[in-house]
């Protein structure tokens, strides 16, 4: 991801470093959110990664982080079929819920919509509500599936009435096909 180098580049941090400590922090704050269902601020996750910098350090490194992302944006996950997520969204009502910890709502709604074709109302994430998952307060209520990868912060959908499907289990990909 380009914004290692930024990072490197405005801070004398390495790039070794720079990953170690954001994987480290990021674990961390993954936890917390697991355990408690709070947004955690990405300042937050920087600043304990990087204690030594101040945060308007941390705010313009995060602005161009953002802009980085949108010049770069991240590839769509091997495997994903994107034919059924398109099928899928022709078909029924898809929201997008994510916990946004790195990278905020705001660059990453667009890359989701040119992708997947949801449009950006049917998204909810973390740092726009100020709840994350598991925190029922960021699911609706009003879904019959939940699809996710992660049976802690996506799988506890099941205790809120919301069927579970995880995206890397093959049985659960037959469901949606079954679906469109």
């Amino acid at each position: 991801f380009p914004s290692h180098d930024k990072f490197e580049e405005m801070f004398n941090v390495s790039k070794n470093m720079f990953t170690s400590n954001i994987k480290s922090s990021k674990k961390y704050y993954d936890s917390f959110v697991e355990e408690h269902g709070l947004h955690i601020p990405r300042e937050f996750v920087y600043h304990r990664a990087f204690p030594s910098l101040s945060l308007s350090d941390i705010s313009e490194f995060i602005k161009v982080s953002d802009k980085l992302f949108k010049e770069y944006p991240p590839y769509v996950k091997d495997g994903l079929d994107l034919e059924l997520a398109h099928s899928l969204v022709r078909h029924h009502q898809v929201y997008v819920t994510s916990n946004t910890v790195m990278i905020y709502s705001n660059p990453l709604k667009y890359i989701i919509q040119d992708v997947a074709f949801i449009n950006t109302s049917n998204m909810i994430f973390s740092d726009m509500v100020g709840y994350s998952k598991p925190s029922k307060l960021i699911f609706r209520d009003d879904l019959d599936y939940h699809v996710g990868d992660n049976h802690i912060t996506d799988g506890i959908s099941d205790e809120y009435g919301i069927k579970f499907l995880d995206i890397n289990n093959n049985e659960d990909i037959q469901i949606l096909r079954e679906l469109v």
